[in-house]
């Protein structure tokens, strides 16, 4: 109802004010909008407003003939047509038909047939300017980006309504400056520098058209510069901005009355600043540049589709993994028919025999039963009944024999099915998993892209375009900067700065833009990871067989320490394969209990040997540790003060084929230091000399304590290495 009354509340204003304006001696204003605005809203309350400003702007009985023949042949068009059929030539045939009445102004020499005919003229061309610049606005409400032919119409009428207002002026206030500095400040923080001028040449070109001055146009001109250079300033300021341009440019090419100017002024800009901000960030998105909706659409719609087909082909590793888990057939127990057929058909009893296949199937089933054939276990009708008992026993022992290892074979292609299976599944929740963040909609925001593209270009780096998304929690960033320009530490500071949260560069690649190249930015964890190694091969081998990780994925930090069985180039191969399948798995994003049981059945299928296994994966977002022990000596985790100590009792990887880890979880903070060791380290020290040793040593360089524990086991172990020995630790701190 209150968007009704605002409406025609807004087109009666308008009708009104234009009714006013006059072009040499023609007044086609108001009858022009007055037509455009019969199509869309009621035409008697339309008539009321363009009899009231017609007799208003110009009272007389020429005027009274004039509307009186329009509108009632309007009216009667209306009538006729039932309005529902309307077009906008119904309506201009109509209006022609009722300038009938401009006839008594020729005959009573009030105005020449010329002038009449080019008033009529302009009549219908107001209208259709009037009808193309108020559909947007009173039917289609705005949305949508205005069209060319839309926009020019609208920038036309406030040419008319900047002439219309300048007839208003009264005490030498002008309300075609308040309209004007008002449109020029809201179309540029709407529309920038561009919609800004064409506010200012619009309205002030009709002001300036009335008086015959084209200060107005200047003035409003230099307003329209001041305020897109704080477009993207608060409102208040672009307002202010806009006003001081304008204070500027009256004194410079004003005739004196300044201070009305001002007066006027200065309400346009406090106009500008009372429409509710709901409202301008309606418009921005509606009307402003650079909003790029279809890119964003593109975008969601492209995850949406991805994150839908990683889904559906996770689903389908599932289906697989059923399959893979369904039993194998039992082996047939036809096994007593085979000993007959074997034995039986050889001998030239056979047909007089009393052994039936009943008896022969209870004897194998007996057999397979013991793991052997007896004479004791026997059925009598076969001990008794049989000629041929020794190579009846000889064949079933054999036939035992091979079932025995086609029931391994069967277990056996069970358990790889079962292995399978579980990989699958594995395979399954990752790509369920990332077909979830990959469907998740990207959240975007273009004024935080223009301000970052500006601060870039301001500290040197020259930026051509940025995008930032953000992915559920996640915020990612693109950026075109020029390759002559690319400053990382720069980069990410000012990304910092204005996003008000901690990003890096994750990576640059070149574009298809020459000289211009693509930087990609991420949030930055809470935490970070400062990391360190030394090592030391067992006297007399040539190789270590400790293999030790450091992996980085995102906000995850992973350090791990193989030690495989002995010493030497077997030693090392195992641990090698052991530390590999580990990273193969982490990076993929599998669970650590699918992780560690999958890497224990390789082992154990592939390998005679076995590794110890000791694993620490920290959060870097929050700070969260696992440290996952399997068959390794105890792990110590050192801060300022004390040191913690945790020990696990988990047999090693490749030593059983159900293996479960000994897995403890905590919180790091700033400056702690995790610390493994491999046996030939831990072994050198007594009880908890190794803790002691570590507690007295700095936290704050990881080297330094990985070659201050390893020098201190040399020592202890006569100054040569008895056994491999490896000293891993990881210092995580607060960024900066």
């Amino acid at each position: 109802m209150w968007k009704k009354i605002a409406k025609y509340a807004a087109v009666t204003l308008l009708i009104i004010v234009c009714c006013f304006g006059e072009l040499y001696h023609m007044r086609p204003f108001g009858y022009g909008v007055w037509l455009a605005g019969l199509l869309f809203l009621n035409p008697l309350a339309l008539t009321f407003a363009v009899v009231g400003g017609e007799l208003a702007a110009a009272p007389g009985l020429a005027t009274v003939i004039e509307l009186a023949c329009t509108v009632a042949a309007v009216g009667l068009t209306v009538v006729l047509l039932r309005r529902k059929k309307l077009c906008l030539w119904h309506l201009l045939i109509a209006a022609a038909v009722g300038k009938i009445g401009c006839a008594y102004r020729v005959v009573a020499g009030e105005s020449a047939v010329l002038t009449e005919l080019l008033s009529l003229g302009f009549e219908a061309l107001i209208a259709l300017v009037a009808y193309t610049a108020l559909k947007p606005l009173l039917v289609d409400a705005l949305k949508y980006r205005l069209l060319e032919a839309e926009t020019a119409s609208l920038a036309m009428l406030g040419l008319v309504v900047g002439l219309s207002l300048s007839a208003l002026e009264l005490f030498d206030f002008n309300p075609a400056v308040t309209v004007g500095v008002a449109l020029v400040v809201l179309a540029a923080v709407v529309s920038g520098a561009g919609a800004a001028f064409a506010a200012a040449v619009a309205v002030g070109a009709g002001a300036s058209l009335y008086a015959f001055d084209a200060s107005l146009l200047a003035a409003l001109a230099v307003a329209a510069a001041f305020a897109a250079l704080f477009a993207a300033a608060p409102r208040m300021l672009t307002a202010a901005a806009a006003m001081l341009g304008f204070i500027m440019a009256t004194y410079l090419f004003g005739d004196g009355n300044g201070a009305m100017a001002v007066a006027a002024a200065a309400a346009g800009a406090l106009l500008a600043m009372c429409l509710p901000p709901r409202a301008v960030k309606y418009l921005k998105n509606t009307l402003g540049e650079g909003q790029r909706p279809a890119l964003r659409y593109m975008i969601n719609r492209t995850r949406s589709d991805m994150g839908g087909r990683l889904t559906e082909t996770g689903r389908i590793f599932g289906d697989m993994g059923q399959v893979m888990c369904a039993e194998s057939a039992p082996l047939k127990s036809d096994l007593g028919r085979t000993l007959r057929a074997r034995v039986c058909a050889d001998c030239r009893d056979c047909k007089h025999c009393s052994v039936t296949d009943a008896a022969a199937d209870e004897l194998m089933r007996t057999a397979v039963a013991n793991g052997h054939a007896g004479i004791s276990a026997l059925p009598p009708s076969v001990a008794d009944g049989c000629s041929h008992l020794a190579a009846v026993i000889k064949e079933s022992d054999r036939l035992v024999a091979e079932h025995a290892a086609l029931e391994t074979a069967r277990r056996r292609e069970g358990e790889i099915r079962m292995t399978v299976a579980e990989h699958l599944f594995g395979i399954r929740d990752v790509l369920d998993e990332m077909g979830r963040r990959e469907a998740q909609p990207v959240g975007m925001h273009p004024e935080l892209e223009r301000k970052l593209t500006e601060e870039l270009t301001y500290r040197n780096v020259v930026c051509g375009e940025s995008l930032i998304a953000e992915v559920g929690e996640d915020t990612k960033i693109t950026l075109v900067v020029r390759l002559d320009c690319i400053d990382k530490q720069t980069i990410e500071q000012t990304v910092s700065k204005v996003l008000k949260a901690r990003f890096s560069v994750t990576g640059v690649s070149d574009s298809n833009l020459s000289g211009w190249g693509i930087v990609y930015l991420e949030n930055s964890p809470r935490l970070d990871a400062l990391f360190a190694a030394a090592s030391v091969a067992k006297d007399g081998s040539i190789v270590s067989g400790d293999t030790h990780s450091f992996i980085k994925i995102g906000s995850r930090f992973m350090m791990a320490l193989s030690d495989g069985m002995g010493s030497g180039e077997q030693a090392r191969t195992l641990s090698e394969n052991a530390i590999t399948l580990v990273e193969s798995f982490y990076k993929a994003g599998y669970p650590y209990e699918l992780i560690l049981k999958s890497v224990n059945r390789f082992l154990s299928y592939g390998s005679d040997g076995f590794s110890a296994v000791d694993i620490t994966v920290i959060d870097l977002n929050e700070g969260r540790s696992d440290l996952i022990k399997i068959g390794a000596p105890a792990s110590y985790i050192k801060n300022a003060d004390t040191v913690s100590i945790v020990r696990g009792e988990a047999l090693p990887l490749g030593m059983v084929e159900e293996m479960r880890p000994y897995i403890v979880s905590r919180v790091m903070h700033g400056d702690e230091v995790a610390v493994l060791v491999s046996d030939g380290v831990a072994d050198c020290f007594e009880g908890d000399g190794l803790a002691d040793f570590i507690n007295k040593l700095p936290p704050y360089n990881p080297q330094a304590l990985c070659s201050a524990v390893l020098e201190k086991a040399l020592s202890l172990s006569g100054g040569r290495a008895r056994d491999d020995m490896t000293v891993l630790a990881t210092r995580v701190f607060e960024r900066v």
